[in-house]
């Protein structure tokens, strides 16, 4: 049994066997917090079927360490829940696939056998319709068993290293006194230096404990301040979230139980009563200023060629004329009005929930909260992007282009 396997190793292992799962069983590979249940180790969208870890607790004892980890084998459900049964039992089947390669797998690749072990039983807990993308299978509570002794001299190994390659070399400097023989003497003297050579190599065996450090680097979170996307979800009862907004307006907005959204603001201002959390997604999307930018650029040069066939055709015509050209550019600089709305398709692709969409009327600029029936699908003049407040996470929306009240 393989000694001294370090945490990153356990989880680089992990990852290599999902890699040999892929197309016949596990497509992507996390981990991380429950609350980052949905991202891969890149941080991108998972490929279902997903297996994702989750440390719980280090356990040390004088000659093994003991990690308990949640290991998640999870695939999509269908919007019908036909398929139910089929994730459960096909996750299950992986679940055991990774047990065996831990207790019997000595000749399958990658190789856990060697390298760890774990207790049995296992504890799996099956689970239906949970996280944001509607996800069913297996959760498995295992505690991974590898072999080391609770000592530290490993790390002070470079410091005593120089210390014994001196003190051969002086054992060797008496050689020289037996000068009465002949003068090949001095050739055995060499012979015991390379001998001293190898005795430094070993030395470096235990460097790669080093490689630590870098499993630290995952877990910086973006600086304060910083404007991200966050999912909001409520427990209980409900919740009431607050935040300020990404151009430092405050925000609010309120959650019945167990649904979540997705809201645009400032990192470190999210917080909540009740149960509830706020988990970072990535960056925000910026559909909204898209539309607008794209009307005002056709306003300049509509005036701007106006102005110059009008001096350019003063040469031709004769002095008392001049007085004409004053009077067209007022005329033509008069700008048509810019619209600040965007015409946005909205529609709820879910088969079988209401969801209900905020979004701010052009004419009067109220605030308007509207529910959606499955499948349905309606186009709304907004001066805001619209979003989902409740219900399925079911909502698209599309700009359609500019709009006036």
């Amino acid at each position: 049994m393989e000694q001294y396997v370090t945490y990153h190793k356990i989880i680089k292992l992990l990852e290599l066997f999902q890699q040999s799962q892929e197309n016949i069983g596990l497509n992507s590979f996390g981990h991380g917090n429950l609350v980052d249940f949905g991202m891969t180790q890149s941080g991108m969208t998972p490929v279902y079927p997903f297996m994702f870890v989750s440390p719980q607790s280090v356990s040390q004892d004088e000659n093994i360490t003991t990690y308990t980890l949640q290991i998640l084998f999870g695939d999509r459900i269908n919007f019908d829940m036909s398929n139910e049964i089929d994730v459960i039992s096909n996750m299950s089947i992986q679940a055991k696939r990774f047990i065996s390669y831990i207790k019997r797998g000595f000749n399958q690749n990658p190789d856990l056998y060697s390298r760890m072990d774990c207790n049995l039983p296992i504890t799996a807990i099956p689970f239906l319709e949970r996280f944001d993308d509607y996800i069913g299978g297996i959760a498995v509570d295992i505690e991974i068993i590898v072999f080391e002794d609770i000592n530290a001299c490993d790390y002070y190994e470079l410091n005593p290293s120089p210390t014994p390659s001196v003190t051969p070399t002086n054992t060797v400097t008496p050689t020289p006194t037996q000068t009465p023989g002949l003068s090949p003497s001095p050739t055995p003297t060499n012979t015991s230096t390379p001998t001293v050579t190898p005795s430094i190599t070993p030395t470096n065996t235990t460097t790669p404990t080093s490689t630590v450090t870098p499993s630290i680097t995952p877990s910086i979170t973006p600086t304060s301040g910083e404007c991200l996307l966050f999912e909001l979800q409520a427990g209980g009862s409900g919740s009431n979230f607050t935040w300020i907004n990404c151009d430092g307006t405050p925000g609010s907005i309120y959650l019945s139980g167990s649904s979540s959204t997705q809201l645009c603001g400032k990192n470190g201002t999210f917080s909540y009563d009740g149960a509830g959390s706020a988990a970072i997604i990535g960056p925000c999307p910026s559909p909204t200023p898209t539309p607008t930018n794209t009307t005002t650029p056709t306003v300049t040069p509509s005036v701007t060629p106006s102005i110059t066939p009008t001096n350019t055709a003063t040469p031709t015509v004769t002095p008392t004329n001049t007085a004409t050209p004053t009077v067209t550019p007022t005329k033509t600089i008069t700008p048509t009005p810019t619209c600040p709305c965007v015409s946005y398709d909205l529609t709820n692709g879910s088969i079988s929930g209401t969801l209900t969409v905020r979004w701010t009327r052009c004419s009067d600029s109220a605030v308007i909260d509207e529910v959606m029936s499955p499948l349905q699908a309606f186009n709304r003049c907004s001066r805001t992007y619209p979003i989902r407040v409740a219900g399925v996470n079911s909502l698209d929306v599309f700009a359609a282009g500019a709009c006036c009240p």
